[in-house]
């Protein structure tokens, strides 16, 4: 992210969420703030949220916590910072199952399909074989040895 970005999406009304790195400049109130130290006084997997703040000179939210791994999540975006971590946990999931699709899988992109009625019908059949794996126990590679994909 840069400068130019964050002056960008608020100019244009863009609603954003933007992960940033643990050694960001911030300030709240005036006053630069050390995000870590701020996350010791609330504990792990506590939030911490924060409005107003300035990060490369624009005002945006902030949301942060410390994951049960040790590593920081650091979220900036204008409206409600918490919202940001649910919002974030939602896009992770689709981009995650978006991914499964595509290439780990279900690999998609070897199809070499250019027939959009035909890519529909597959995308289909791909969002039940998801929807199934989420809400059962059976594993990608089962259900892909039982409806072969060609």
């Amino acid at each position: 992210i840069g400068v130019e970005w964050l002056g960008y999406l608020p100019e244009q009304n863009i609603d954003f969420r933007i992960r940033i790195k643990k050694n960001t400049v911030i300030t709240h109130n005036n006053n630069l703030i050390n995000i870590r130290e701020r996350l010791k006084s609330v504990g792990q997997e506590q939030p911490l949220y924060l409005t107003h703040c300035k990060v490369y000179g624009h005002s945006v939210n902030l949301t942060a916590m410390t994951l049960n791994s040790g590593e920081y999540l650091i979220l900036i975006g204008n409206g409600n910072p918490k919202r940001f971590i649910p919002e974030s946990k939602r896009r992770w999931d689709i981009e995650e199952r978006f991914a499964c699709l595509k290439s780990r899988e279900f690999n998609f992109e070897d199809t070499h399909l250019t027939n959009p009625p035909k890519i529909s019908k597959i995308m289909a059949i791909c969002k039940i074989l998801v929807k199934m794996i989420v809400f059962s126990t059976i594993s990608i590679p089962i259900l892909y040895s039982l409806i072969l994909i060609r």
